[in-house]
């Protein structure tokens, strides 16, 4: 494998780690984007459009919208493990 592949590959693992660690259980919106390189209004759209790593929801009568990323859930998105 090319040095620079395997190096990028190292480093983006590193990331992925580092993410676990910060948030075990479940990945901020902000944090998410931050991860991801984009915007946290990004994300929230991806959550509300797809079921592919989190949940995104809006209660009856309210005008909040509320979102939820398991951290294991994403892992296995990002990795392609799902």
């Amino acid at each position: 494998m090319n040095t620079q592949i395997q190096a990028y590959i190292e480093q983006d693992t590193e990331k992925v780690a580092d993410l676990i660690a910060a948030y075990p259980q479940n990945i901020p919106v902000h944090a998410l984007a931050k991860f991801l390189h984009c915007t946290p209004e990004s994300v929230r759209s991806m959550l509300e459009t797809t079921n592919s790593f989190g949940i995104a929801w809006r209660q009856a009568g309210s005008v909040n919208r509320g979102f939820l990323v398991p951290t294991a859930v994403f892992v296995r998105w990002y990795l392609r493990m799902l």
